[in-house]
């Protein structure tokens, strides 16, 4: 067997240093989002479909009378409520001022099946933004709703992406000193045949 002759040669190895991890944030706007409250559920599913017709609302809950909205009011803290007037437990009035107790600056739209010419005057007082009919069908509560939702921000949603760790290579980073064989002095040399190259 022929022996393999090796000769050594050195491999410098840089070692990478990270530098510290850093949390990188996306944000994203979210829809406005409106509690719709009135005693009748046929009322409140057409309510609920003007609203999430529009890609920037949402409904955020449904109250089925005066306290319930009080209620979803405080715990869902909306950017709109659209109320009934006439409902059972509590009037749209009554809820109004309860609400705006603990939200002052919450925006209130009255919408009602009575005439409302007399009632403006009393919304006003309770501090309703607007008062809109039922029987409407030329879009003013959504011009309303657009109206009042547009002296707001809309709100976001910021959330962290995977953490990011830069890796560079540092000059003076420490060098590792290694001993590998050289590839090419680890084949087999040639046999001698004899023959020689013109």
């Amino acid at each position: 067997m022929t022996s393999i002759q090796t000769s050594l040669y050195s491999v410098s190895i840089l070692i990478f240093v990270g530098y510290p991890t850093f949390r990188a944030t996306k944000t994203v706007l979210m829809p406005f989002r409106i509690l719709i409250a009135d005693d009748n559920e046929v009322a409140r599913g057409l309510l609920k479909d003007i609203v999430e017709a529009h890609s920037g609302w949402e409904v955020c809950g449904e109250g089925q009378d005066g306290r319930q909205a009080v209620a979803l009011a405080a715990e869902l803290k909306p950017d709109l409520i659209i109320l009934d007037l006439a409902m059972p437990t509590m009037d749209g009035f009554s809820a109004a001022r309860e609400i705006l107790k603990a939200q002052p600056t919450m925006p209130i739209v009255l919408h009602t099946l009575h005439a409302f010419d007399h009632l403006e005057l009393e919304a006003k007082k309770n501090g309703i933004r607007a008062l809109v009919s039922k029987m409407d069908t030329n879009g003013t509560l959504e011009n309303i709703v657009k109206m009042l939702l547009g002296e707001k921000k809309a709100p976001i949603s910021v959330s962290p992406l995977p953490d990011i760790t830069p890796v560079t290579m540092v000059p003076d980073a420490p060098v590792v000193q290694a001993k590998v064989a050289e590839p090419s002095k680890l084949a087999d040399p040639a046999p001698d045949t004899g023959i020689k190259a013109n």
